[in-house]
């Protein structure tokens, strides 16, 4: 599910850098800015969540601070500028998504079960519970 909506993300940051970037007067700029500054924005946010695809988890520490540093700025930052009319909705709501997203992924276990679960080896007999009498 996760990276379902990871998915759904990046194609709606790539359908709004095309809407934004390519075409003068269109409906998608009412919504979003066509500005550079947000197209930068929007193009670190695309690697970012690229990067999240491709990691699987454990994630290294370095990547997950990152992620939640980034989530923090992208919520205070998008917060402040739609109150002060400096950003407009659709923006707004693409990078509190991709905060929402960074945030889980920055608070996950360092450990995983699936990374961490030892296997016996094969021929090995495994261990069961005896019930008592």
């Amino acid at each position: 599910m996760k990276r379902i909506l990871i998915v759904g993300t990046i194609v709606l940051l790539i359908a709004v850098m095309v809407g934004t970037g390519v075409a003068q007067d269109n409906v998608m700029q009412l919504f979003a800015s066509g500005e550079p500054a947000a197209q930068v924005i929007r193009c670190i946010l695309f690697g970012l969540l690229i990067g999240l695809l491709l990691t699987s988890p454990p994630r290294s520490v370095y990547f997950r601070t990152v992620l939640g540093a980034g989530s923090i700025v992208l919520v205070v930052g998008s917060a402040a500028m739609l109150a002060g009319n400096g950003m407009l909705l659709l923006d707004a709501l693409i990078f509190i998504e991709a905060a929402i997203i960074f945030a889980v992924d920055a608070i996950e276990s360092p450990t995983t079960d699936r990374a961490t679960e030892k296997k016996a080896p094969s021929g090995t007999p495994r261990r069961t519970k005896k019930a008592v009498a």
